[in-house]
């Protein structure tokens, strides 16, 4: 049996944000980043791709484990990359810089 956590994909906000190098978590190029990204800002652009998911607001990015910034949990449908580069759009698109 495979485990549940196989199934699901994580998304912090390290991945999206401006000011974070990519041995700090960003995942996607520096100018396209938010600065001011939010837990509730990946929420509602996940939200708005109709993808399953749950928010986990107590967790911590392993590299800033005293920060509890919290995550986004989504269902796996796409391969991760993509869910990102998607996720990045639709917050783009949110602040207005796209």
């Amino acid at each position: 049996m495979a485990r549940d956590e196989e199934f699901w994909q994580v998304l912090w906000p390290s991945y999206f944000r401006a000011g974070s190098s990519r041995s700090h978590g960003r995942r996607i190029k520096k100018r396209d980043g938010i600065p001011d990204i939010t837990l509730d800002d990946i929420e509602k652009a996940v939200k708005s791709l109709n993808l399953p998911y749950r928010v986990e607001k107590d967790k911590s990015y392993p590299a800033f484990w005293y920060k509890k910034e919290g995550r986004i949990v989504v269902k796996k449908q796409i391969p991760k990359t993509e869910l990102i580069r998607l996720v990045n759009e639709k917050l783009q698109a949110m602040k207005g810089r796209k």
